[in-house]
């Protein structure tokens, strides 16, 4: 959503001046403002059901898309609480992600593509829903009709 709303602030600046578009940010920006944890991170995923941030992805370098968009947000409103937001999730990811190059995503653990993942999970990590509730993957892909295609090939 980060990344399709500051798409939405890019079109209202370079194209077509349009409120809608300046209203949808701004609400999205005040949703994702009350979801940073007090590290600074935020949530890469929210369970469907409950809105409540799921615990894999809580402190994802997937962030920094949050990042742009704030300052983006800021930019477009004048409104320092998205700045002082993004800043303090920047802090976080120059602290917390980049110093061990923890560049996981969605892909690294749902993707269609499983190469090479058992080197790169996070300890306790899911693989192809092997996990408490449902697995995300089900809602992009089939993980698993991949995989019997591979073995077919």
């Amino acid at each position: 959503m980060s990344f399709t709303s500051l798409l939405m602030l890019r079109w209202h600046d370079e194209l077509e001046t349009d409120a809608r578009l300046i209203d949808y940010a701004t609400t999205y920006g005040e949703s994702l403002l009350a979801l940073q944890d007090a590290r600074g991170f935020f949530p890469a995923w929210l369970d469907k059901d409950m809105l409540t941030p799921l615990e894999l992805l809580s402190d994802s370098p997937e962030t920094s898309m949050s990042v742009t968009f704030l300052l983006k947000l800021a930019a477009v409103t004048g409104e320092t609480r998205y700045r002082d937001a993004a800043l303090r999730a920047m802090d976080a990811v120059v602290r917390d992600v980049i110093p061990s190059g923890r560049w996981e995503d969605f892909e690294t653990y749902w993707s269609c593509s499983r190469y090479g993942a058992e080197d790169r999970l996070r300890a306790g990590a899911p693989v192809d829903g092997a996990t408490d509730g449902e697995d995300p993957s089900s809602w992009l892909n089939s993980s698993s009709s991949f995989r019997m295609s591979l073995a077919d090939w």
